[in-house]
């Protein structure tokens, strides 16, 4: 028994109908559906945009719901359908539009993970994705290719994902998975000369409006972040210095002065939020690697640091990006290095940056009227065990400078190896939530 792309559709559509005795009867005929070969790869094929818009966001939620709930089961779906499918959803991945994108992406994750990430049984995974790349609207110079770049970023930002945390945090020294080394080499790597060319441009544009580029860098940045987090990749390493050059100098651009906020603008703060992660992520988890780009880190956040002290009124984007700039200070300042560069800056940084963050403003007093305990939670420092703990997406950039507070009144002179050591070994078990 086969079933028909008409059928599958015309169940689909009557799945938003307006009558509950169609949705009961389509559902049940959907799900009845599921155990009939070829039936994954009938539902891939509506998600190609032939359909309307709404049938094929529809097609491909269902086939992600169907993909949680059976890919990990090998009797449903015949092997030899398994492949050709997770082929095809590749293919199809790289070609949707940006409306059905997102959740064709959550779809493809579920097979990455269990195929790619836990099995390692995908080998031309990484080759097609390369290919993909390389012959991509963007890369090639061609607006009417069919392969979306941003598409294809996508795809790889959803591979290096699973790599993001250790895979067994019972083992001391965890090797960078073979998998997560393949993605480094064959994709990420390739992509900096993209990389540096897209932040070239958004220097030069840095007093004009945001960038439809934005977006790229921004994704390229996930990628980057989410393959250094817990691990370090040696096909990175040897590139670490090229990679933060340019991620401090996009950090150069940031805007902290003036309201920013249109959905034009959404893309940038977001990209510059997650290069602040980026130097966290360096400082905390790789310090070894980047201690020679400490003092130009340095120079980078005190720069971004100074200009906030003049920040009203902005963006809670903007005011994300202010209080991670006091979370990278506060991370140099715990490093025996970082401590030395930042000493000389103690008195400018507690009168000319702390101090103006903790000013009361109107906003305040709104939001403690609103409700006092979560204005206190939000507001009061964190214990000083957690400075620069793995709660830190809920600061704010009165609470980080609170926290910079403690940690300079506290401080009696650059770490020493064993308090390092000391503070490093706890934080082996987590990788910071995503």
């Amino acid at each position: 028994m086969a079933i028909s792309k008409e059928q599958l559709q015309q169940w689909l559509a009557d799945t938003t109908s307006s009558d509950e005795a169609v949705v009961r009867s389509a559902t049940a005929n959907l799900e009845c559906a599921e155990s009939i070969p070829g039936f994954a790869p009938c539902l891939l094929m509506l998600c190609t945009g032939v359909l309307n818009e709404g049938e094929s966001l529809a097609a491909a939620t269902y086939l992600k719901n169907f993909l949680r709930n059976h890919w990990s089961e090998t009797d449903l779906i015949p092997q030899n359908e398994r492949l050709m499918f997770r082929n095809q959803l590749v293919d199809v991945l790289l070609r949707v539009d940006s409306l059905v994108l997102k959740v064709l992406a959550e779809a493809f994750r579920l097979v990455v993970v269990n195929d790619f990430a836990q099995e390692n049984t995908w080998p031309d995974l990484v080759p097609a994705l390369k290919i993909a790349a390389q012959n991509s609207n963007l890369l090639m110079g061609g607006e009417t290719l069919q392969l979306k770049t941003m598409n294809v970023l996508v795809a790889i930002q959803t591979v290096v994902k699973p790599f993001q945390y250790f895979m067994n945090p019972k083992i001391a020294r965890e090797p960078v998975p073979e998998q997560l080394e393949l993605v480094s080499t064959e994709l990420l790597v390739p992509l900096y000369g993209f990389f540096h060319h897209l932040v070239e441009q958004a220097i030069a544009a840095r007093d004009s409006s945001a960038s439809e580029n934005d977006i790229i860098i921004l994704i390229l940045c996930k990628c980057f972040h989410l393959a250094v987090r817990s691990h370090m990749p040696i096909s990175l390493h040897s590139h670490l210095g090229t990679w933060l050059q340019d991620f401090l100098a996009f950090l150069d651009t940031v805007v902290v002065e003036k309201m920013l906020g249109s959905p034009e603008e959404i893309a940038r703060m977001k990209a510059w939020k997650r290069a602040l992660q980026i130097c966290c992520t360096f400082v905390t988890r790789h310090r070894k690697y980047v201690d020679k780009l400490l003092p130009n880190m340095t120079s980078v956040v005190l720069k971004i640091a100074g200009r906030s002290a003049n920040a009203k009124d902005v963006h809670h984007m903007q005011e994300r990006i202010m209080s991670l700039v006091f979370d990278v200070i506060s991370n140099i300042l715990e490093t025996g290095p970082g401590w030395r560069l930042m000493a000389s800056h103690f008195s400018w940084l507690i009168e000319g940056v702390i101090f103006p963050a903790l000013r009361m403003r109107e906003k305040d007093i709104v939001e403690w009227k609103s409700d006092e305990e979560e204005y206190l939670r939000k507001n009061l420092p964190s214990d000083l065990d957690e400075i620069s703990g793995w709660r830190d997406d809920l600061f704010t950039p009165r609470r980080s400078a609170l926290n910079l507070l403690g940690l300079i009144a506290t401080s009696k002179g650059p770490p020493t190896s064993a308090m390092v050591n000391k503070t490093v070994a706890p934080k082996r078990k987590k990788a910071g939530k995503g």
